[in-house]
Order: structure tokens, then C-alpha cells, then sequence
């Protein structure tokens, strides 16, 4: 059975009740039905999406190049220009994680 199918069946199962009482045990027997057909509802589309951001992950040495390009494009920044000359210091700057970034990559050609 697939999971509009099965979704279906749980909706039918639970619309003949909405004559009853909503009493606690049904509201939770509700709220856990209704959670149930959206599962099922969203289960291709989840499998779709996880596909996707599967076949996005970049390797390692892409992202260490993308964040060597960040960096250096903050260090051009006329805000962060700004932020020095008003006497902005940090314990960890720009230049430590460049740093930081080099010798991963150096790692990874080792």
C-alpha cells in the first residue's frame, strides 16, 4: 500500500468520529492520526529533498577553498575596515583562521 493510500485509509477510519465527543483521549487519538497522514503525505517529498542535499555535499577541500574566498573578501570589507579602525580586536582574527584554513589543507595533501 502506498502512502497516499494509507493516508487515506487513516482519514476515513477518523471522519465518522467527528460526531463523537472530543474528549482527551480522542483529541491525542486525533492529534496522533492526523501526524500519521502527514508523514505518510510528506514521506516522497522527504525522500526527494534528502536526495538533493545529498548530491550537494561538497567535499572537504571545496569548502576550505570557499571559506579561504570568504575570508578574504571580509578582509576587503568596508565594514570590517571600519570595525579595525575603530580599534576592533579579537583573540581569534581573520589572519588565525586563514591560518587555521591553510593547514587543513595542507593536511589534506599529506
Amino acid at each position: 500500500m502506498d502512502s497516499h493510500t494509507e493516508a487515506i485509509k487513516i482519514i476515513e477510519s477518523i471522519a465518522p468520529k467527528f460526531d463523537q465527543k472530543w474528549d482527551a483521549a480522542y483529541k491525542s487519538e486525533l492529534h496522533y492520526n492526523i501526524q500519521k497522514v502527514i508523514g505518510l503525505l510528506t514521506m516522497p517529498y522527504q525522500s526527494e529533498q534528502t536526495r538533493i542535499i545529498k548530491s550537494q555535499v561538497r567535499s572537504l577541500s571545496e569548502l576550505l577553498e570557499s571559506a579561504e574566498d570568504i575570508l578574504s573578501e571580509i578582509v576587503k570589507h568596508p565594514h570590517y575596515l571600519r570595525l579595525l579602525d575603530e580599534g576592533y580586536s579579537a583573540d581569534l582574527n581573520v589572519a588565525d583562521a586563514q591560518s587555521a584554513i591553510a593547514y587543513l589543507q595542507d593536511e589534506l595533501i599529506s
